[in-house]
């Protein structure tokens, strides 16, 4: 009878051990999933600011082309300006003072 009580003691030891072991598994099963939403909130917000960065790379692009464009205007316009500067030195060279 002695060994029955003993052996019974031992399997409620153990369910007891089981119990503690099962709660501490449910826990940090808990803290997984917590931290697997905010892990999951970082990527999102990791996400949308590799998007807006694209966007803004976008509108960079642009701005660059336009200033290209614009420079090229500017260039054309100097030489024009340069050319027509040479035309009026050769006149008024022409011109005795």
């Amino acid at each position: 009878m002695e060994e029955q009580k003993i052996g019974s003691s031992q399997i409620l030891e153990a369910l007891k051990n089981m119990n503690d072991i099962t709660g501490q598994v449910q826990r940090a099963s808990g803290e997984m999933a917590s931290s697997i939403l905010v892990v999951r909130d970082e990527i999102e917000s990791l996400h949308e600011s590799a998007h807006d960065i694209q966007d803004l790379m976008d509108v960079i692009v642009t701005e660059v082309k336009e200033i290209e464009g614009t420079t090229g205007v500017v260039l054309d316009s100097s030489d024009r300006t340069g050319k027509i500067i040479s035309t009026m030195e050769s006149y008024i060279g022409r011109f005795k003072v």
